[in-house]
């Protein structure tokens, strides 16, 4: 083949761009990235005046798998949280494969494509994987079962764009450079009521190959110190042990250690105070803990959780391929 026919063909494989339709898991479960299950980066707290951690000159870094995460932007609360998890489901709808610069071309006016953390290669040729969908303030507040009156839906255009300014930076020893990435793109300019047309990073891609199933039907029942709880556990063993000192450093909470225990397994109302649902045992009878049980004073011997799980939730890449290998073979 004389070299200008070679540069055609090597120029159309570049421009070629594959779109498939995504394997649908149940509506009620979303694929979360199972690095994101182990770190705090949504904190559970109502007003976010009150945690430091949510301004945005201050970067938060988290460690993980081998892993540093530094967040910069603004603090993220587990609002936010249902915000990214209700997105992921609702709008991976199609993945689409290719060189960087032809899916731009294809998902025009989307910025430059971010890096991959290592993509494949065909003949030569960097190949990335990305997602798109659709999502509105009105889809995911129904998904959420979170109200769809004017404030609602302003509030959660508001943690769409709070979560589409975020980006993390991930950094480790056995890497050559750091990484940056963002939950998601937003490809044009939506209001509460319009649709919009978001991007799944490579990089996002990427992390969700070894991933967590959240059952969202469980998560509407809990408060936001039993959503992070769900949502750690959800990346955790089957069967696990954890102090409590360990799980409020995991789940971010700022408040005392005898704050925390109620907040787990709950209070008795009086007449000034409101009671407290114990939030582990919603998870039992749901059926998604088979049983827990928590022993120790705090005093001569630490609180600590036992529990086991009904079926597993974290399911790990199986062609080596996952983010932790990925990221260490550049």
């Amino acid at each position: 083949m004389d070299e200008s026919k070679k540069n055609e063909t090597t120029g159309g494989q570049l421009e070629l761009v594959l779109e498939s339709l995504l394997p649908p898991i149940r509506r009620e479960n979303s694929r979360y990235p199972a690095l994101f299950t182990r770190v705090p980066l949504f904190t559970p707290v109502k007003d976010r005046s009150k945690d430091n951690s949510f301004d945005p000159a201050k970067p938060a870094i988290y460690e993980a798998d081998g892993f540093k995460i530094t967040r910069i932007g603004e603090g993220l609360s587990v609002y936010d949280e249902d915000t990214l998890i209700a997105i992921l489901q609702l709008a991976a709808e199609k993945s689409i494969k290719g060189n960087p610069s032809a899916i731009n071309q294809r998902l025009l006016p989307v910025p430059d494509a971010e890096p991959s953390l290592k993509p494949a290669t065909v003949e030569g040729w960097t190949v990335e994987e990305v997602w798109i969908g659709n999502a509105s303030p009105y889809m995911i507040n129904t998904f959420l079962d979170r109200g769809t009156g004017g404030g609602q839906l302003k509030q959660c255009l508001e943690s769409i764009k709070r979560l589409s300014r975020t980006v993390l930076v991930l950094s480790s020893d056995h890497v050559k450079r750091d990484r940056n990435m963002i939950f998601f793109e937003l490809v044009n300019d939506h209001s509460e009521h319009g649709k919009a047309f978001v991007k799944i990073n490579a990089t996002m891609v990427h992390l969700l190959r070894d991933y967590a199933v959240i059952d969202v039907r469980i998560r509407k029942e809990l408060t936001d110190v039993g959503k992070s709880l769900h949502r750690f556990l959800c990346g955790s063993a089957q069967e696990f042990v954890y102090s409590l000192e360990e799980l409020q450093k995991h789940l971010g909470y700022k408040g005392s250690a005898a704050d925390f225990k109620r907040a787990l397994i709950g209070r008795k109302s009086t007449d000034s105070k409101p009671g407290l649902p114990n939030q582990l045992e919603i998870l039992k009878e749901k059926g998604w803990l088979l049983d827990y049980r928590i022993s120790g004073t705090g005093r001569s011997s630490p609180i600590v959780l036992w529990g086991k799980k009904a079926q597993p939730t974290l399911f790990l890449d199986q062609s080596g391929q996952n983010t932790t290998k990925v990221l260490a073979a550049e």
